[in-house]
């Protein structure tokens, strides 16, 4: 599998935004902290290979952020099912986890929501790998 934004030139995905604009706006340091005591220890039980069923997008951006937090050196891959065509919420699993770096083509997390959403209205589940400084990327099949 490749990793690049294979999803970015494909019709539709910057529809009605302006990419530099959107990126410049919003564009994140870091993942986000876990703000419920709940989503930690699910984050937790993810490093442990465990999968969880209708996770909101928002509590996803947070386990990876609560696991990051505790080792800023990793790269968590997943797979990710989604639970809708909008891309909102997900079946996940932690499939891989290694101390590679990110590939120059990975995108802000700022923009996952776009991302996420777009690959649910056209795959069953796709991988993305998650890095510290808010980095992720689909992994192209």
């Amino acid at each position: 599998m490749d990793n690049d934004l294979f999803y970015q030139p494909e019709d539709g995905f910057w529809t009605g935004c302006d990419k530099l604009s959107f990126e410049a706006d919003r564009l994140q340091a870091e993942w986000p902290q876990p703000t419920n005591p709940f989503v930690r220890r699910m984050a937790s039980q993810l490093a442990q290979k465990r999968s969880f069923h209708n996770v909101a997008l928002d509590d996803f951006n947070q386990m990876v952020g609560c696991l990051l937090s505790e080792a800023p050196g990793m790269v968590y891959r997943f797979i990710l099912v989604p639970m809708g065509p909008l891309g909102t919420h997900f079946s996940l699993k932690l499939i891989q986890s290694s101390t590679s770096l990110p590939p120059l083509l990975s995108d802000n997390i700022c923009s996952i929501r776009l991302a996420t959403g777009w690959m649910a209205k056209r795959f069953d589940h796709f991988e993305i790998s998650c890095a510290s400084g808010g980095c992720y990327w689909v992994h192209k099949r």
